[in-house]
């Protein structure tokens, strides 16, 4: 849900003042951040996956919590709140993605692998189909939040171009 608040319609209301110059530079960020959330969500779900980088039932709810930080980072970043040097500064808008699309791939497999060992071997199957059930809900709830988003998004200072 936090990832389809944010990404893309909040996350590209920004601009990386390295880009600044380039011919059509809001479309190059676009690509640019998108290019890393999908890396980084990609490498994510790989270690996710990985038995050496397992964790505990609470401690997986808890980052799975903690994510919602990156509706306030992403937001003082489109506002521009806050000392310059921080959410205005590439290296800020670079890190604070890699950190959102390394968490949403990694937490959510985390949540999809470890689901199942939960329940009683009879009730996995159930649980297996719940998990489809609770993204694509996750997916639709954010999805509909964003909308909201984009009204705020619509008082936001506009991105250089």
């Amino acid at each position: 849900m936090v990832t389809f608040t944010v990404f893309p319609g909040v996350t590209d209301h920004s601009y990386l003042t390295f880009m600044l110059g380039l011919q059509n530079d809001l479309g190059w960020f676009n690509l640019f951040m998108t290019t890393v959330f999908n890396v980084m969500d990609t490498v994510g779900r790989k270690m996710g996956g990985l038995k050496i980088f397992d964790l505990e039932g609470v401690t997986i709810k808890i980052l799975s919590i903690a994510r919602v930080i990156f509706v306030a980072t992403f937001l003082l970043v489109a506002f521009e709140v806050g000392p310059s040097w921080l959410f205005n500064s590439s290296w800020f808008k670079i890190f604070n993605m890699m950190a959102f699309a390394f968490s949403n791939g990694y937490i959510s497999t985390l949540c999809a692998v470890k689901a199942p060992g939960t329940v009683a071997i009879e009730q996995r199957g159930q649980v297996g189909a719940f998990i489809g059930t609770t993204i694509t809900m996750g997916i639709l709830l954010g999805s509909i939040l964003a909308i909201f988003m984009g009204f705020a998004m619509a008082v936001a200072p506009t991105p250089l171009s």
